[in-house]
């Protein structure tokens, strides 16, 4: 689909957010599956660090934008991402 938003519309603090938020999920998501399928002590220790930090990552980032009244707004990118997922 083509976007028909300008620049300005596209870079909302919520549409940011959004893109943020599905950021770390695309982090989380592949790690948890990575500590469900290997038994490798390095990997499993990776995959638990990304878990981990990605997950702060997200509880910080929601109590700033909640502090702030921001609600994650999805938008064309942060769709993409989570397309990848």
């Amino acid at each position: 689909p083509v976007l028909r938003e300008t620049v300005a519309e596209m870079y909302t603090p919520a549409k940011i957010a959004g893109v943020a938020s599905v950021s770390n999920m695309s982090e989380i998501l592949p790690s948890r599956y990575a500590l469900q399928r290997t038994q490798r002590a390095d990997v499993r220790a990776y995959a638990q660090e990304m878990v981990d930090m990605h997950t702060r990552l997200e509880q910080q980032m929601q109590a700033m934008l909640k502090a702030k009244g921001v609600t994650p707004e999805h938008n064309g990118f942060s769709y993409q991402v989570q397309s990848n997922l």
